[in-house]
């Protein structure tokens, strides 16, 4: 997939969960920034692209918010998306397996690709958003809490922000 593709589902996550955006959009575009660093050690969607890698990371540094956001960005954002494509990406090296979804039926530059790009961002921004943040006055709500401020300000404990943390509604 391209870029702006992977930075309008990175930053529609980040943005549906309450999570770092600069973290969760930095990666989702971060495996191809490797390549680009690294051309002659890293090959297009070889190790900077391992599923299992990347899964690893992400339990690793769970507990350490703005690098778990990076993680999420990085296999949400990125290797979810690369996945839909027939080329997919590699469980845990290039020579090895391969995850394709669905068949990898979205070609990358395509109007497909750019349509459920554009359908995550607009289903995130424009209908999941306005959801959040906190009631209005005097009516009923299906908004979403701010569930990371309440625990900064004591108002839950850390259990409870746990447990819901990553609720949309």
């Amino acid at each position: 997939m391209t870029w702006i593709s992977h930075l309008a589902v990175g930053s529609g996550i980040g943005y549906v969960f309450d999570l770092n955006l600069v973290a969760v959009t930095s990666g989702s575009i971060l495996p191809d920034l490797l390549e680009m660093v690294s051309p002659v050690h890293l090959k297009h969607r070889g190790t900077s692209h391992s599923f299992a890698l990347h899964a690893i990371c992400l339990a690793l540094f769970w507990s350490i918010v703005p690098m778990r956001d990076l993680w999420i960005g990085i296999i949400l954002g990125h290797l979810i998306c690369d996945a839909l494509t027939p080329q997919g990406v590699p469980i845990l090296s290039d020579q090895g397996y391969k995850i394709t979804l669905f068949g990898g039926r979205i070609r990358t530059g395509s109007l497909a690709e750019f349509t459920l790009a554009g359908f995550i961002f607009f289903l995130s921004f424009l209908l999941i958003g306005p959801l959040g943040g906190s009631s209005k006055p005097g009516g009923t709500t299906l908004e979403r809490r701010k569930w990371g401020e309440l625990h900064k300000k004591g108002v839950i404990d850390k259990r409870e922000y746990f447990e819901h943390r990553f609720k949309v509604l």
